[in-house]
């Protein structure tokens, strides 16, 4: 009876925690962002979202890293007026695309299937949720733009983050190896 409620009360106090840290994540999230916009940094070529997003999704999975994507950007608008209305769309997209697909095909590949993984598959995973996050925005953008030649889409969407782009890659194509494949994260 003593053990039961015991795990219980752990139960509960985990569960405290996570909500804080997510409410924490959140705000930092939504802090991060503005502030970038308020101070006129290039967020095109650090890409500050990018980066909170996948360590947001790496944590506590895509369902998560999906409200946060949708939130920290409507967040953003509100108080620093950026991104501008098209822009916000195409974001919300991306971001939302990272988040899915870089939990969704590691638990889909290796947990479910039960495929024996390695690092060179976790950069494949990460390396597709940028791949699919730019193609959505990049969709959305000729969709909505179609006087702009796609050179001028390209060059606007996907050159000034490059290198915050492939160190990002780097970086969670490891992190998320740590997590499913070692046990290191949570």
């Amino acid at each position: 009876m003593i053990l039961n409620e015991k795990i219980k009360e752990n139960a509960f106090l985990n569960l405290l925690l996570k909500t804080f840290i997510v409410l924490f994540l959140s705000i930092l999230s939504y802090f991060i962002t503005t502030l970038f916009h308020l101070l006129k940094l290039p967020v095109f070529n650090i890409l500050p979202l990018h980066w909170i997003i996948f360590f947001i999704t790496l944590i506590f999975g895509w369902k998560i890293g999906i409200f946060i994507s949708f939130f920290s950007v409507i967040f953003s608008f509100i108080f620093s007026g950026k991104p501008i209305i098209p822009i916000l769309y195409f974001i919300i997209i991306e971001l939302i695309s990272y988040s899915f697909f870089s939990d969704f095909l590691h638990n889909f590949l290796f947990i479910k299937n039960k495929i024996k993984p390695n690092i060179f598959f976790s950069f494949l995973i990460i390396l597709i949720s940028s791949i699919s996050g730019k193609f959505f925005y990049t969709l959305l953008f000729l969709t909505f733009y179609k006087k702009d030649p796609l050179l001028n889409i390209i060059k606007y969407s996907f050159l000034p983050g490059v290198l915050s782009s492939i160190i990002l890659i780097l970086v969670f194509s490891y992190l998320f190896f740590l997590k499913y494949y070692k046990n290191k994260i949570l």
